[in-house]
């Protein structure tokens, strides 16, 4: 997908929306996460996570991030690359997100390894194909 394909700020959008998404969810609910935890040390400001047993926010909290960074994660490839083969770039991704998943296990790297952490991340990996295939199919019909 070169520039012509899709619009850069239709990329830009995809990448960084995602990305803020995320962390503002781990904002809310996981103050106990890596990431917030280095936020809160860089910018001294302290929120204490929503604390909940409901099977529903602890889907949010768990997965939701990793699938928008996930989804983010295919079209920052696509636009950094300029790869036109999104076949290549989705299994690149796929690889990816299970490498650094997997290096949750070592005891030297931060984390939690979960099988279905690299599921929910392959089904955002998806969601995104299918929206850039629609974003090219309505590219095609607008430039006809």
């Amino acid at each position: 997908m070169s520039e012509s394909t899709v619009e850069k700020s239709t990329m830009l959008l995809n990448v960084t929306l995602p990305i803020l998404a995320g962390g503002a969810i781990y904002l809310m609910l996981s103050s106990d996460v890596i990431f917030i935890r280095t936020v809160y040390d860089i910018t001294g400001i302290q929120t204490s996570g929503i604390v909940e047993t409901s099977f529903f926010l602890q889907l949010i909290r768990f997965y939701l991030p990793d699938m928008l960074w996930g989804y983010s994660l295919l079209f920052s490839l696509i636009a950094v690359s300029g790869c036109k083969d999104l076949k290549a770039v989705f299994i690149l991704s796929v690889v990816f997100m299970i490498i650094m998943e997997c290096t949750q296990m070592h005891p030297s790297v931060p984390g939690t390894f979960d099988p279905w952490d690299i599921v929910a991340e392959i089904a955002a990996l998806t969601l995104a194909v299918f929206i850039i295939n629609k974003l090219k199919r309505e590219e095609k019909i607008n430039e006809n």
